[in-house]
């Protein structure tokens, strides 16, 4: 069957009128960025908030055309579900597809055919590229989101170069907007990302660019700023945790070698307590590495950042049963760095505890409330005097716990909430019961349920994927009967997607939005322009976090609020709440920021902005020196010369074998391709066959089988014991085993700590060392090969693979890691049963080698034994007398009586010898 060929993005026709009730707005410079780049190959790095979701949905819905097949990778399940819902009440007549796991390979292929927006795994794309099973010629383009993660990771970017190596024509559009991580790496990362992504533009877009700030300064929302003074005690309670937090950064960085000087400049900062360092999240990452000393630091730095926030976000007494578990905690009393028996805690103690038990005019006991509660009571207040005919309001906070409380605060009111958190445990000195004085009509209270949650994610992907097979059964029949004619389908012109301006503007779109409205189940309830009877409104309260930012910003797009209360400010959530009212601005919008006056969450607010700002100033500068090629480096190595001439039948006579016989393969488990070392390998002229392999992560020939361990990968097997179940798997079914060790770049220019055999900081690096000693001295048959870097690992495959066939992809996939078959070995004679049936029975290899060490023991010693059915497992043997070991090894009592004696033999009476 002839594979029909989709039309590029050259083909669209801008003067077709077709789907005109489905444009989508755009907002000025997103106008004025999509026409610079539309025939590009682009990196887009946006400041975060900046509406990223809505700028990548711009371009899926303007590629949503069934003469077009555009794949997205790269995205997480949050990014799946926020644009196949959008799309698929976009487009209805091309709705996106899911290409994963659950989609059978046969169906794939005709998938591919149907053209539009599929979202596809990077695993499952990037075989069915090595296998040609996708047709490469009807792909138009890929969308990378996340780009950033590309910097960490090789899947995405080998599936790039298989695309622009088969695929003349064809655009990548890359999408980030976390620039902080891109500059983090150092200089060149910016380079390093544009090669990987096999680009050649890179467009920034920071918040203070002008054709920004005149899109989202032309009706601005109304922001009133509530800013609260932070009485003495719990200004002594936060500065002294974040002393603390300080405290324990710059001890960690005393006991920590090979410090570089960004590292040692910000652990000094001032900063440094208000986030994690990048010392802590290196040393978090070589976690196996660490001593002692930095485990019990690290591990009071993630409670002291909790306990901070927990101060920062609930009431008193909350905090104060909180430090109560920490200090009844007998474990980590005895475990911790220390932090608990300063001066320093005992001052925060007795502040929290004096917070709790404050008393009042008439000598009652009261639990002193945050300040920030009435803040919010009194933004409430004038929410209730500027309601009209139509109003909302949304308090958004950081996290569900501080939600859930301020719920209840505003139900009861503050007073009678801190008399109920305190009753229990001051039943005598508590004074009487507050009446309730709620912020808020009750009634009309609650909080926000996303619409992706993990249930209706599955309900909407299970209706994709039947949609997906009724297309599959349709299409089926229609490419039976009929060769479909691509010039009848035509693209919707680009002014219908909002990139064309245009003079005449149509009217609002009632209807969408009165639908809106009753898709929201917050908005159903009565409202009035005055308050209810009660004296409190009837109007809906919605309480939210901005912790998921897709959940924020499909609760702005339904519940479409008049009033907002940031409880806690944040940089994303803030400039989401800009892009809604930007692209609303007709709707009247009243923000309220609730803040106190020079506090930590102020500074942390105020850092996120200067850190980014610094980030993409820094690369605006870099984007200026760039070195931007003028093709893709796609080329591939042909035959290296040590192999033409191991090929050549007579170098006599220079005769060299078929091409055919001359392609060098190399199977490849799935987990490797995200690693450096598959990318390496194919440049250098080697095909590859992505498998999944369940022995071994290379196989190079039929007997050739290699373990591929990077330095903290080896670290954690040799703990775990993992690499010496992999070396006995190899070792069972291959006549050749391969340990490579491979160092890296990283490894050279980060000496936090040193590597797993450096040094004597840790007491691991000695044990690693024993490990290692054990797994060579166990298996005489392993061969460790130590590597420096992924190219001379390539350069050793090649060598290793001269005069070897090409391996059997279907033999090395149907090796199972609990087969204990070993070709190699003989097998035992059968033995009969009391029926007097044969029945066979085979020698476990594991324990058979493991016993190849005991000394005055053959290999047919241990068979006589093993097979004697007298000894179940080691233990009954080592536990045996010397006559049961006599009477299952042939009667021979001198063996038996020399194995009783090294079974009893106490080591630790030779220490002295």
């Amino acid at each position: 069957m002839e594979q029909p060929e989709l039309n590029n993005t050259q083909d669209f026709d801008p003067n077709d009128s077709s789907h005109d009730d489905q444009r989508l707005e755009l907002l000025p410079y997103e106008q004025d960025i999509m026409l610079d780049t539309f025939a590009d190959d682009v990196l887009f790095i946006m400041a975060r908030g900046l509406g990223l979701e809505r700028f990548i949905l711009n371009h899926l819905h303007l590629y949503s055309d069934p003469q077009l097949l555009v794949l997205v990778i790269n995205s997480d399940e949050a990014d799946d579900h926020y644009f196949l819902k959008r799309l698929t009440e976009l487009n209805t007549d091309c709705p996106p597809k899911v290409v994963n796991s659950d989609v059978l390979t046969k169906d794939r292929e005709t998938i591919y055919l149907e053209g539009g927006i599929q979202f596809v795994t990077s695993r499952i794309l990037m075989v069915d590229l090595l296998t040609d099973r996708i047709p490469v010629n009807n792909i138009a383009g890929i969308v990378v989101l996340h780009a950033e993660k590309i910097l960490t990771t090789y899947q995405e970017s080998f599936i790039l170069r298989l695309f622009r190596e088969r695929k003349k024509g064809g655009f990548v559009k890359a999408f980030t907007d976390n620039p902080i991580r891109i500059t983090s790496g150092g200089l060149g990362q910016l380079q390093r990302l544009m090669d990987k992504l096999y680009i050649k533009r890179i467009r920034i877009v920071p918040r203070f660019d002008v054709d920004v700030k005149r899109s989202y300064d032309r009706q601005p929302a109304t922001l009133t700023e509530i800013n609260l003074d932070l009485p003495l005690s719990w200004r002594k309670v936060r500065s002294g945790l974040v002393d603390i937090i300080r405290t324990c950064v710059k001890e960690l960085k005393q006991c920590t070698q090979g410090v570089d000087i960004l590292i040692e400049d910000e652990s000094l900062a001032p900063s440094a307590g208000l986030r994690p360092s990048l010392l802590e999240m290196e040393l978090r990452s070589k976690s196996i590495f660490l001593i002692d000393k930095q485990e019990r630091i690290l591990n009071d730095l993630k409670i002291l950042r909790g306990l901070l926030q927990k101060v920062e976000d609930l009431d008193p007494y909350s905090i104060y049963q909180h430090l109560n578990k920490l200090r009844n905690d007998k474990e980590y009393m005895s475990k911790n760095s220390g932090w608990l028996f300063t001066s320093t805690a005992s001052k925060v103690f007795s502040a929290i505890e004096c917070l709790c038990n404050s008393q009042d005019e008439k000598g009652n006991m009261v639990v002193s409330s945050p300040p920030k509660w009435d803040g919010l009571k009194c933004a409430l207040d004038e929410i209730q005097m500027l309601l009209r005919s139509d109003p909302s309001a949304t308090v958004i906070t950081s996290n569900n716990d501080c939600c859930r409380q301020l719920i209840d605060v505003v139900k009861f009111g503050g007073d009678q909430f801190g008399w109920m958190q305190a009753k229990s445990d001051h039943d005598k000195s508590m004074g009487p019961e507050p009446g309730t004085q709620p912020y808020w009509n009750p009634a009309n209270i609650r909080s926000y349920k996303s619409k992706s949650d993990v249930d209706q994610k599955k309900d909407l992907l299970d209706q994709l994927q039947e949609n997906q097979k009724k297309i599959l059964k349709e299409s089926k029949k229609r490419r039976a009967n009929e060769k479909p004619d691509s010039s009848t389908l035509k693209q919707a012109k680009l002014v219908n997607f909002g990139i064309v301006r245009y003079s005449e503007k149509k009217t609002a779109n009632k209807d969408y939005q009165q639908a809106s409205n009753e898709d929201s189940p917050q908005t159903s309830l009565p409202v009035t322009e005055k308050s209810s009877a009660s004296g409190q409104p009837s109007s809906p309260l919605i309480f939210m976090t901005h912790y998921d930012r897709y959940s924020l910003v499909n609760a702005l797009d339904e519940l479409r609020p008049n009033f907002i209360i940031l409880y806690h400010i944040d940089i994303v959530a803030m400039r989401l709440i800009e892009t809604f009212k930007a692209n609303n601005p007709d709707h009247s919008l009243r923000i309220y920021n609730i803040m106190y006056k020079e506090s930590n969450e102020e500074e942390r607010y105020l850092l996120s902005i200067r850190r980014e700002q610094s980030a993409l100033e820094s690369l605006i500068r870099e984007q200026g020196v760039l070195m931007i090629p003028t093709e893709y480096d796609i080329s591939r190595e042909s035959t290296s010369q040590l192999r033409r001439i191991a090929l050549q039948k007579d170098s006599r006579k220079n005769v060299a074998l078929p091409s055919e016989e001359a392609v060098s393969k190399i199977i490849v488990d799935m987990r490797e391709f995200n690693s450096e070392l598959p990318t390496v390998l194919y440049k250098r002229g080697i095909d590859l066959v992505a498998a999944t392999l369940e022995v071994g992560d290379y196989v190079l020939s039929p007997n050739v089988c290699v373990e591929r361990k990077a330095l903290d990968d080896l670290t954690q097997s040799l703990n775990s014991g993992r690499v010496f179940k992999q070396v006995e798997q190899m070792l069972r079914h291959y006549e050749n085993t391969i340990l490579l060790i491979e160092s890296a770049e990283k490894f050279r220019n980060k000496l936090v700590n040193g590597g797993p055999f450096q040094g004597e900081l840790s007491k691991r690096s000695k044990e690693i060392r024993s490990l290692l000693t054990m797994l060579v001295r166990g298996n005489p048959r392993l061969r460790i090969i130590w590597s420096v870097s992924p190219k001379n690992s390539a350069e050793l495959f090649e060598e290793i693979k001269l005069d070897q066939a090409n391996p059997d992809a279907d033999a090395a996939m149907a090796i199972r890691w609990d087969d204990l078959g070993d070709r190699s070995s003989t097998q035992p004679a059968p033995s009969t049963d009391e029926a007097g049936k044969k029945k066979s029975r085979k020698a476990n290899n594991i324990i058979k080698r493991q016993m190849a060490s005991i000394p005055n023991l053959g290999s047919g010693d241990i068979e006589k034994l093993m097979l004697s059915g007298k000894f179940e497992n080691m233990h009954e043997l080592v536990n045996a007398d010397s006559e049961t070991i006599s009477s299952a090894n042939g009667d021979n009592i001198p063996q038996a009586e020399s194995l009783v004696d090294f079974f009893r033999l106490d080591f630790r009476m030779m220490r002295g010898l």
